[in-house]
């Protein structure tokens, strides 16, 4: 499903996308796909993103359209969160952004 066709709400709690300032530690939560890198370095650390709100489809989908691409999720089974399915074209737009 593309981010045109997710039927979240747009309030609720931010799980994956928060961001923090360069030279923040948050190594852990970018391995374990907690937050969204806003450097190259945290691009570099960066693994994938565990289920998504509808905040966190926005930055995505921001930075994928950016570089000509776009997003496919999938659904959880309760409906609240989705998943992004195709996370090598994110990887690959962060190597874009970023020059790594």
């Amino acid at each position: 499903m593309t981010a045109q066709e997710i039927k979240l709400q747009p309030s609720g709690y931010n799980f994956s996308a928060n961001s923090y300032p360069k030279g923040s530690h948050v190594s852990l939560l970018l391995s374990i796909g907690r937050c969204f890198p806003t450097c190259k370095p945290q691009a570099v650390k960066w693994t994938n993103f565990d289920v998504l709100n509808f905040e966190d489809v926005q930055l995505i989908e921001s930075l994928l359209n950016k570089h000509g691409l776009a997003g496919n999720y999938k659904s959880t089974k309760s409906g609240q969160w989705v998943r992004l399915v195709n996370e090598a074209d994110f990887k690959s737009a962060l190597k874009k952004e970023y020059n790594f």
